[in-house]
């Protein structure tokens, strides 16, 4: 199994944490692909010290102002209340990073080896041996999300369908075949006329499993925890992978005494 991630150079400090967090509670030494979107030469010689993480150098023009709306339909007027709910800002390089994400996949699939993406900002907080055995049928492994918008905390905006189906793309797992192959193929290609849009990995990924028979299983909880967990809440101590969404990474007790477990000269 490979494991891909995308950062910038502003969560390098998530990505060691990341990464750190992989190599000490994974009983496997598994091969890392980082895609580094415009990250300064300093961090790329930290990310680099892991001898089994292949650096994906990645500069391009890419705006860092949050001047983005999303999702589509938000207007400024609503992101003034200060309800996350109502919508939020993004920049052109944070969308870049989010939607690079099926190039990735499709990249590490062509090795021949099952592939597991996940944001930078998660933390692994046990062996991931298992993973591949979560829903051994299924093509996909990915948590899906119905009338619970983004967060699971109230059905907001659809940003997809009108019943609000939303495919959390921060952490899945895929098995490579020739189907999953195609499937991303498509979603890599498809994806490159809407970069700019926040959303568009969940739309189009939505969108594709209509046009590809792939199997789709369901991520167990335990493998992407957040705060907002709509069941119970969330970080729980029996969860394997911890979700730090939104501003959770900044500001939650929780989740940040973890963080500093593992790259505790970096949390600033």
């Amino acid at each position: 199994m490979i494991i891909c991630c995308t950062t910038n150079d502003k969560y390098v400090k998530f990505t060691l944490g990341l990464i750190n967090s992989i190599r000490k509670n994974c009983t496997t030494q598994y091969k890392i692909i980082c895609r580094c979107v415009n990250v300064c030469n300093d961090n790329l010689n930290l990310l680099g010290n892991d001898t089994n993480i292949e650096i994906v150098i990645d500069n391009r023009p890419l705006s860092t102002a949050k001047n983005i709306t999303t999702p589509e339909g938000t207007t400024y007027t609503s992101l003034l209340s200060g309800n996350r709910l109502a919508g939020y800002l993004k920049s052109e390089e944070a969308c870049y990073c989010s939607n690079i994400r099926f190039y990735q996949t499709l990249q590490a699939l062509k090795s021949g080896e099952d592939v597991m993406y996940m944001d930078v900002d998660a933390i692994v907080r046990g062996d991931l041996i298992d993973l591949p055995n979560v829903s051994p049928g299924d093509d996909i492994v990915i948590r899906r999300n119905v009338d619970e918008g983004m967060y699971g905390l109230q059905k907001r905006m659809p940003i997809s369908e009108p019943d609000n189906v939303v495919y959390q793309q921060g952490f899945y797992f895929v098995r490579s075949c020739n189907l999953t192959l195609r499937f991303y193929e498509y979603l890599a290609d498809k994806i490159q006329t809407d970069m700019k849009n926040w959303n568009a990995d969940q739309i189009m990924f939505l969108n594709a499993t209509k046009k590809f028979p792939v199997k789709i299983g369901q991520l167990p909880t335990i493998y992407r925890d957040s705060y907002h967990n709509p069941v119970d809440g969330g970080f729980k101590n029996e969860s394997i992978v911890w979700c730090g969404g939104w501003v959770d990474k900044y500001t939650n007790s929780k989740y940040l005494a973890e963080f500093e477990k593992y790259a505790p000269q970096h949390n600033s």
